[in-house]
């Protein structure tokens, strides 16, 4: 019997041998995901300002700018180089269902201010993104390129649903925020009124 217990013992000791064997493999190979994914940041998007906040551009107009709050929920793992790209757009339609328009390379969102901000920061507790500006007849999302084909932008009377995504060295969302934008056309400096004429919603379930 003794004989026994001391061949399964050394089964025992041959089968925890390969298996942490199999284990410091893995972590040699992955082992900066499975830190990333279990203790790494968690970037989330949320609303900072969509009352709005007037201003005006420098030769003169006024203007409404609306922003994102990039918080990470990790503070003790920051983010590097973080990034939020626009990554889908879709128009709504006289019928009320929504099409997508094209999107050949993701646009990233400007940082708040766009003049002195880094334009791919480390966050380890809170960031702001500019999210979107009203300008006479036309809201437009805040990007730092505007493609010639560029369809982030609605007039009066539009609906337009836009899709983002959050992108660092060591995050990336595990599924896009999506913002639906509604404007009737009525412009004011009254930021209180102006919040019934363009509406911005958050649609997604947050993370």
């Amino acid at each position: 019997m003794a004989c026994d217990i001391s061949v399964n013992f050394g089964k025992l000791t041959d089968w925890l041998t390969a298996v942490g064997t199999v284990a410091v493999a893995v972590m040699a190979i992955w082992g900066d995901k499975f830190r990333d994914f279990f203790a790494g940041p968690r970037l989330v998007l949320e609303p900072k300002n969509f009352k709005g906040e007037l201003t005006h551009f420098s030769n003169g107009p006024s203007v409404i700018y609306y922003h994102l709050s990039v918080k990470n929920k990790r503070p003790w793992s920051s983010a590097k180089n973080v990034r939020i790209l626009l990554v889908g757009i879709l128009k709504k339609k006289a019928d009320g269902n929504f099409y997508r328009a094209n999107v050949f390379v993701p646009q990233q969102l400007t940082w708040a201010p766009a003049e002195s901000h880094p334009m791919f920061p480390m966050i380890s507790k809170e960031d702001t993104a500019d999210f979107g500006f009203l300008v006479e007849k036309k809201f437009r999302i805040c990007t730092y390129g505007t493609p010639n084909n560029f369809e982030g932008h609605i007039s009066a009377n539009s609906t337009m649903r836009v899709e983002l995504e959050i992108v660092a060295d060591n995050f990336i969302s595990r599924k896009y925020d999506v913002f639906e934008i509604s404007w009737d056309g009525v412009w004011t400096d009254n930021l209180g009124e102006m919040e019934k004429h363009l509406v911005i919603k958050q649609i997604n379930d947050k993370k």
